[in-house]
């Protein structure tokens, strides 16, 4: 059962975003190096959120792997990494830990780094087991399209009480390819409609990201 922490940022104007870029990247190899899984996510133009926004999303395998990281602090790498950083005009704007629900979990290996399509669904008071259905059932529909999915229930996070929905293409034409059929597919229509919806869980935002090289 994975657990995923992601940081966003946005550039405070255009010009930053070339410089953030390379403080990113710089801490996610850096991260790599060190042995963690770690990547890179540019909004796309259009995507769902502030222009310019970037994301580091670092990945633990197991709870053990993520408490023995905080436990290590920052890696030797990471903090020399840091220090030879140029100021990129950016903040970081929220940080949230994500840890996967039971039944629904996809290694991070499975994963492919093309772009993600991401849901921030917020699950209303006592309505957890519709909102597991309709996620569960999502992931079935998707992955038998093809799709690779994962999803990830919030433990840290501001909202909270969220679930993060992932959605996985190798590349932006696979994705355009996948949501054509989606879009076409009598099955995900019916269960998008489904008036059990109303009342259960909200969606609070739809982002795409590409992830970089």
């Amino acid at each position: 059962m994975a657990i995923m922490i992601t940081t966003i940022w946005t550039p405070n104007n255009s010009g930053a975003t070339p410089q953030l870029s390379v403080n990113l990247t710089t801490a996610r190899d850096a991260m790599r190096k060190d042995g963690y899984s770690a990547e890179v996510m540019a909004l796309i133009p259009g995507g769902g959120g502030a222009p310019g926004e970037m994301g580091l999303a670092i990945d633990y395998d197991t709870p053990d792997a993520y408490v023995a990281a905080l436990s290590e602090g920052v890696s030797p790498s990471l903090a020399e990494a840091q220090a030879s950083m140029q100021y990129s005009d950016s903040k970081p704007e929220r940080t949230s830990t994500w840890i996967e629900l039971p039944g629904l979990e996809t290694a991070y290996e499975d994963l492919p780094k093309g772009v993600v399509q991401t849901s921030y669904i917020k699950v209303n008071a006592g309505q957890a087991a519709k909102a597991m259905e309709l996620v569960t059932k999502s992931r079935n529909i998707m992955t038998s399209m093809g799709a690779k999915v994962r999803v990830m229930n919030a433990f840290l996070s501001s909202p909270t009480g969220m679930i993060l929905f992932g959605v996985y293409h190798e590349s932006p034409g696979k994705w355009r390819e996948f949501n054509d059929a989606l879009i076409a597919s009598a099955e995900w229509n019916e269960h998008w409609n489904d008036s059990g919806r109303v009342g259960a869980v909200e969606m609070m935002r739809q982002s795409a990201f590409a992830m970089l090289p």
